[in-house]
């Protein structure tokens, strides 16, 4: 199994999206097995939200936790949010939700051991639920109960059924040391190499979340273990077109790159920029 971390750097708000680049249904050993977030949450607009997509396919189960205080034992976390509550939607509509994960809640004792993931301590006040979704986009948003700020990493397990977790979307506050922005990715082993699509947006949510303080220039960088394997910072800069080609192929939401702005706006007095189609 590996696991990747994908780290948006700087401040404000930003958006992350992890897309596997396969036009049909991969093998259930190609599958990713874990999406998780860990990011600085609040009140309001400050929350974190977390989008999943579930492929085409039979529903499948899919085990979703909030954890605050089960990481507070971990160095470098930073304060935890005390008492996280997860709210799963569907479009507009709350389907499920949680506050203090139970043993019923993830569907008997062993329900995080027989997905990989971490214990947590009983009564730990994190959030876990577990359910059976159909094919379609999901959002989980996380609040806190009582204290309304702290660290909290939100994960989506794939439990049962061959539809895959083609994408997650994480949108929250970045910051610095313990609050900036990781995003994690485990592959399932024996399935080779997968072609993911990594992106961080600032400027791009300007239209999307209007008075929002979106983050200006993110950079990112995919870290397996400790070793850093990718990074990127101005997506626009040399591979535009192939980079916008591929948004449209796999139904991303379409970036307008910091190259595309200055040869739009030019100089002053220079005359209008004419822009390369792609």
């Amino acid at each position: 199994m590996r696991k990747f971390s994908i780290l948006p750097r700087l401040a404000c708000f930003a958006g992350l999206f992890v897309a596997p680049l396969l036009p049909r249904a991969a093998e259930f050993d190609q599958r990713l097995l874990n999406l998780s977030a860990r990011a600085q949450a609040a009140t309001g607009d400050n929350a974190p939200i977390v989008g999943f997509v579930i492929g085409a396919g039979p529903a499948k189960r899919v085990l979703i936790r909030a954890i605050g205080p089960g990481m507070s034992a971990i160095p470098g976390i930073g304060a935890t949010l005390a008492n996280p509550k997860l709210e799963l939607y569907a479009g507009p509509t709350k389907i499920a939700e949680n506050d203090n994960w139970t043993t019923s809640s993830i569907g008997g004792a062993t329900g995080f051991s027989a997905v990989g993931a971490f214990p947590l301590p009983a009564e730990s006040r994190d959030a876990a639920l577990l359910t059976t979704l159909g094919p379609g986009g999901y959002t989980a948003r996380v609040t806190g109960v009582e204290t309304v700020s702290g660290v909290v990493l939100l994960e989506v397990y794939d439990v049962t059924g061959q539809a895959r977790l083609i994408n997650l979307s994480t949108r929250a506050m970045v910051g610095t040391g313990a609050g900036i922005l990781i995003s994690g990715v485990a592959i399932a082993p024996g399935g080779g190499a997968r072609k993911m699509l990594v992106r961080a947006a600032g400027p791009a949510l300007r239209g999307l979340f209007p008075g929002l303080p979106t983050l200006a220039d993110p950079a990112i960088a995919v870290i397996q273990g400790a070793t850093q394997i990718a990074s990127n910072n101005d997506w626009g800069d040399g591979k535009r077109c192939r980079f916008a080609r591929r948004f449209r192929t796999i139904g991303c939401v379409s970036l307008r790159a910091r190259f595309e702005r200055r040869r739009a706006h030019g100089r002053p007095g220079a005359g209008p920029k004419l822009h390369h189609s792609c």
